[in-house]
């Protein structure tokens, strides 16, 4: 009998009980203090779209755990790609400090490709990764 069970996107409720669960989890692993989770931790995690499912969220977790080693868990090493759906923001929006870097990436990306006219040649002007580069491409949609 098949077991179909829906990706993290569609299930929020357990977002925060996972979450709960992956930094008790991981503080026993490294012999450290459970951690509470703050609110606004609780909210970006509610806001991702989790294309990782679980193990995402829990790679999340045990990193912010190593990484804080405080009794509770905020913002301060959440990557970039996730605070980027902080509510009340819009992307490019220059107002912000998040959008003025999205919109300046954006123009170095557009502005190589155009100069350089292929990705290799692009990615080594800008000092990334090819990689990276492709990973940027297909977050602004060029």
């Amino acid at each position: 009998m098949p077991l179909v069970l829906p990706p993290l996107r569609e299930r929020p409720d357990d977002i925060p009980i996972l979450a709960a669960h992956f930094a008790a989890k991981s503080a026993q692993k490294y012999g450290q203090p459970t951690p509470e989770l703050e609110p606004g931790l609780v909210e970006i995690l509610l806001d991702y779209n989790w294309p990782g499912n679980v193990r995402e969220l829990e790679n999340l977790i045990e990193r912010l755990v190593v990484l804080s080693g405080t009794s509770t868990l905020g913002l301060e090493y959440v990557p970039e790609k996730m605070l980027r759906v902080l509510p009340g923001t819009t992307p490019g929006d220059e107002s912000t400090l998040e959008g003025a870097v999205e919109a300046t990436k954006r123009r170095m990306i557009v502005s190589a490709l155009q100069s350089e006219g292929n990705k290799v040649a692009a990615a080594k002007k800008l000092g990334i990764s090819r990689s990276y580069l492709h990973r940027l491409i297909n977050e602004f949609d060029l």
